[in-house]
């Protein structure tokens, strides 16, 4: 897949879903069928890029991820971050930061006049896109990691998608383009069987032989 094509894919993605949130649906089911495979698709692509970030970050810090919710059955298993620990005395907890950041941001949301039910749904959106943000600064000031991404916006109001495209260290290019996601990919799948085995909040460790699928 060509640069140009993989950067409209997210571009079509990203707007699409926004674009038919705020509607009630009342067209045919086949017309609807495009739209919510659409949704799922960029769902996938959060959480593979979460994915990702979490197995850099696994080089330098310990991650404390908790159950999911919920199985997730149509979509990838999107993971729920708990905590950071760069082992230094410094340790991230990610919950509570996450959820008063996007609580401001609906507030804001409602200040402008987005209705009440627009903002919630938003809220939890931007704490994926808030999420990824914080992961991908945390690789940048305590990994020295660079970045080659694609930015989106959605509509007006609505957070910044950043898309990783290239991950650079020391001038260097480590992963880019389809191996980035199919290295996520099966980032994803090792995590969510290491979930599902454990039956509790799962601990990452610092050095994780996951590292392997990027560094190849």
């Amino acid at each position: 897949m060509s640069t140009t094509l993989f950067d409209g894919k997210i571009q079509d993605l990203l707007h699409s879903e926004e674009r038919y949130k705020d509607k009630v649906c009342v067209t045919p089911l086949e017309k609807r069928i495009p739209i919510l495979q659409a949704s799922r698709t960029l769902r996938n692509f959060q959480t593979l890029q979460q994915c990702l970030c979490i197995c850099l970050l696994s080089e330098m810090a310990d991650i404390t991820i908790k159950q999911p919710a919920k199985k997730s059955v149509v979509t990838q298993q999107y993971m729920r971050i708990k905590s950071i620990d760069f082992g230094d005395g410094e340790v991230l907890v990610l919950t509570e930061f996450l959820k008063r950041r996007c609580v401001e941001q609906k507030n804001d949301d409602i200040a402008r006049g987005v209705p009440c039910k627009t903002a919630t749904r938003r809220l939890q959106n931007n704490k994926k896109i808030e999420l990824l943000h914080l992961l991908i600064d945390l690789l940048v000031v305590r990994c020295g990691y660079e970045f080659e991404s694609k930015y989106t916006e959605g509509k007006i109001g609505t957070n910044k998608q950043e898309s990783i495209k290239k991950v650079i260290r020391d001038d260097k290019v480590i992963i880019e383009g389809e191996k980035l996601l199919d290295a996520a990919e099966q980032i994803n799948q090792i995590i969510t069987r290491r979930l599902q085995v454990t039956h509790k909040e799962l601990v990452i460790k610092r050095g994780d032989p996951m590292l392997s699928l990027i560094y190849q």
